[in-house]
C-alpha cells in the first residue's frame, strides 16, 4: 500500500514485479527450492521431518519455518497486487484530493482518510486467500513430509478411506466458511456503509 501510494516510484516498481513473480510461482517449486538453498546449501533449517511443540518448542520452530515461508511467499502475491490496485483506485478519488487540499501533511492523508476504503477489497482476497491456503497445505505437507491435515487427506484418498476424506473436506469447508463470515463481521468496522 505505501509503494503504491507513490505510483511508478522504484518502491512500486519492486512490489509490482515480486507479486508477479510470486503469483506465478508454483508452491511446491518454491518449497524445493527454499529448502536446497536454507536447507541444503547454508545448512541453516532442517529440510523435512516435524518435531510436537510439545517434545521440543525450539527444535519444532525450526522445521516450521520453511513450510511457513513457502506458504507465505505464494499467498501473498495476489494481496499485494489487490492492496496496490485498491489503493491506487483509491488516490484518484475526490476526496483524497480534498483531503490534500485542506492542507493535511500526505501520511494523515494515506492513514485517516485512504487506508481503511483501499484496505476493504484486499481484506475480502485475504479471506478467500486463507481458504485457499487450506489447499496450499496440502502440497506442502507432501512436500515436507510434516504429519498434518494435508498429509491425512492424501493418505485417505489412496487407502480409498471414505469416513476420513469426507471428515477432512467437512473439515476444510468449515474453516473456508468460518473465515469468510469472520471477513463479513470485520468489513463493517472499515466500511460502515456496508453495514448500513
Amino acid at each position: 500500500m505505501l509503494a503504491a501510494w507513490r505510483q511508478d516510484s522504484f518502491g512500486d516498481i519492486t512490489v509490482v514485479a515480486t507479486s508477479t513473480i510470486l503469483l506465478s510461482i508454483p508452491s511446491f517449486w518454491l518449497g524445493l527450492m527454499l529448502m536446497l538453498i536454507f536447507g541444503l546449501y547454508l545448512g541453516w533449517l532442517p529440510i523435512v521431518g516435524y518435531v510436537p511443540f510439545s517434545r521440543d518448542f525450539a527444535q519444532a520452530a525450526l522445521y516450521v519455518i520453511l513450510p511457513v515461508v513457502t506458504l507465505v511467499l505464494v499467498e501473498s502475491g495476489p494481496i499485494a497486487r489487490m492492496a496496490r490496485a485498491s489503493t491506487i483506485e483509491v488516490a484518484r478519488l475526490e476526496y483524497i484530493t480534498h483531503a490534500r487540499a485542506k492542507g493535511l501533511s500526505e501520511s494523515a492523508v494515506m492513514w485517516r482518510h485512504a487506508f481503511k476504503n483501499a484496505f476493504a477489497p484486499t481484506l475480502t482476497l485475504i479471506g478467500l486467500v486463507l481458504g485457499s491456503l487450506l489447499s496450499s497445505i496440502v502440497v506442502i505437507e507432501t512436500v515436507f513430509t510434516i504429519p498434518g491435515l494435508g498429509r491425512l487427506l492424501v493418505d485417505a484418498i489412496y487407502a480409498r478411506d471414505y469416513p476420513v476424506i469426507q471428515g477432512t473436506m467437512l473439515f476444510i469447508a468449515f474453516i473456508y466458511v468460518v473465515v469468510n463470515l469472520l471477513v463479513d463481521l470485520v468489513y463493517p468496522l472499515l466500511d460502515p456503509r456496508v453495514a448500513a
